[in-house]
């Protein structure tokens, strides 16, 4: 087997597209290490604190988007009325 400084000359030593290839090897190999481990903690309960932290924020967001909403409802409102108030205006004018 071969010591890590050999492993390491010889990466040196790789063309570029070759080293290429090898960064990408090891980037999808760690990935997939790392997808495992946080299937396994999930599986086992590691990361439950994750979502009691994340609930409040998705609360917070949904009620920003809520008040968002109303407050577009109400601007629609508005202008429906001022539109509706005018035309009777309008109307007003035109029968006198």
């Amino acid at each position: 087997m071969q010591t890590v400084e050999q492993i390491q000359s010889n990466i040196e030593a790789l063309p570029r597209a070759e080293y290429a290839r090898l960064f990408h090897w090891l980037y999808e190999r760690e990935a997939k290490e790392w997808n495992k481990e946080i299937e396994n903690d999930a599986s086992a309960g590691r990361l439950d604190f994750l979502m009691e932290e994340a609930k409040p924020n998705t609360a917070q967001r949904n009620l920003y988007e809520a008040y968002r909403n109303m407050a577009e409802d109400r601007v629609r409102e508005a202008e429906a009325l001022e539109w509706a108030e005018n035309t009777c205006e309008d109307l007003g004018h035109e029968e006198g």
